[in-house]
């Protein structure tokens, strides 16, 4: 019985799931828009030579930030 109800409840609220999904596939883009990298290929590249990824654990900083911390 409790599995039934689960299902219901799912079934109900199918149009906020498949919002949630949708999403999900949103993010993905503007992620691989802004990168040139797809996360779900263990290969890719940047799509752009200049679209370098910055270190694990760093803050990437624009030629003007890391100009005025120069100074």
């Amino acid at each position: 019985m409790p599995i039934l109800k689960l299902l219901n409840k799912l079934k109900s609220n199918e149009p906020i799931i498949s919002t949630f999904m949708a999403l999900g596939g949103f993010r993905h883009a503007q992620i691989l828009a802004h990168t040139g990298l797809d996360a779900t290929s263990p290969t890719s590249k940047p799509t752009n030579p200049s679209q370098q990824l910055h270190k694990p654990g760093t803050v990437p900083l624009s030629s003007a930030s890391a100009d005025r911390l120069l100074t």
